[in-house]
């Protein structure tokens, strides 16, 4: 359990994090969440049209002057959704550990 934590924490960039992409993230993640959460269109897209509506998204709401295709921020996001999935186990794993002397 551990273990995987300090991967996690191994694999991180000795030059710091990359700040130019972090506005971008921030909009790919904001425009999966809108379109996934969308309650006319729901589940019942294909996965074309997903994306199709998240680059859409992204191009109306960037801050940068990036050329991002839907393979990019389908790309993108899978990264981000990669790590995002492996600090989430190390927290559950922390929030679960039963403490003695603790109660819940």
């Amino acid at each position: 359990m551990w273990k995987k934590c300090r991967q996690v924490a191994a694999q991180r960039d000795p030059r710091g994090p990359k700040k130019k992409f972090w506005k971008e993230d921030e909009v790919i993640c904001s425009g999966w969440l809108n379109v996934s959460k969308d309650p006319i269109h729901g589940a019942n897209q294909s996965r074309a049209s997903f994306w199709k509506r998240v680059h859409a998204f992204f191009e109306k709401n960037k801050e940068t002057s990036a050329v991002r295709t839907q393979s990019s921020i389908m790309h993108r996001w899978l990264t981000i959704q990669l790590q995002v999935n492996k600090y989430c186990s190390c927290y559950e794993a922390i929030e679960r550990r039963n403490q003695s002397g603790q109660t819940i």
